[in-house]
């Protein structure tokens, strides 16, 4: 079959780009989602913490993006992204670990404050490697493919994420879910 006619899903490293961004990304959807939803719980639904706590996430991923546009343009995108994840993972994990060693429920809303900022300052290096590694991997002629594909993806993580998130959150103990999240960007 030509190359030219050929879905960019025959091309391995766009999988592999496409498929751990998802991951990541929809990760990142169910933790946010689970620690607003968690902050509520523990700070007798106290929507000013909560809302301050999207506020800084926000903010810091607002921040750091720009950052991560300057380093992926200067290093290796594919490197950056695994690096990311590596680090996003270890932080989840690390605050796992931290709320079960730590149980009043103000340790565990300074550790996911914490953990919020620092792994949003790692989102925002991850996202624009991500985006800008595409041009990279994918021939001229399929990158409107690739980008139209990327854009679905976005879409369709930014609402099974909330759905998945919610049943996650109602059915599994909120330290698994968390280790689960950490341990789903190490791998």
């Amino acid at each position: 079959m030509n190359n030219d006619t050929r879905n960019v899903f025959f091309n391995r490293n766009y999988r592999l780009v496409f498929f751990g961004a998802l991951v990541s990304e929809l990760g990142a959807i169910l933790y946010s989602f689970a620690v607003s939803f968690y902050i509520l719980e523990i700070t007798d639904n106290n929507a000013f913490l909560q809302g301050l706590y999207l506020a800084l996430c926000g903010g810091m991923l607002l921040l750091a993006t720009p950052v991560g546009g300057v380093l992926g343009d200067r290093f290796n995108k594919a490197k950056i992204m695994f690096l990311c994840d590596y680090m996003k993972g270890g932080i989840i994990v690390l605050a796992t670990v931290l709320m079960l060693l730590f149980r009043s429920s103000d340790a565990h809303v300074l550790i996911l404050f914490a953990v919020g900022i620092l792994g949003n300052a790692v989102s925002g290096v991850f996202s624009p490697a991500a985006g800008a590694l595409l041009p990279h991997i994918v021939a001229e002629e399929k990158l409107q493919q690739a980008n139209a594909y990327f854009s679905i993806k976005s879409s369709l993580q930014s609402i099974l994420g909330v759905v998945l998130a919610g049943i996650l959150y109602a059915t599994l103990p909120i330290h698994l879910l968390f280790f689960l999240v950490g341990v789903c960007y190490i791998l």
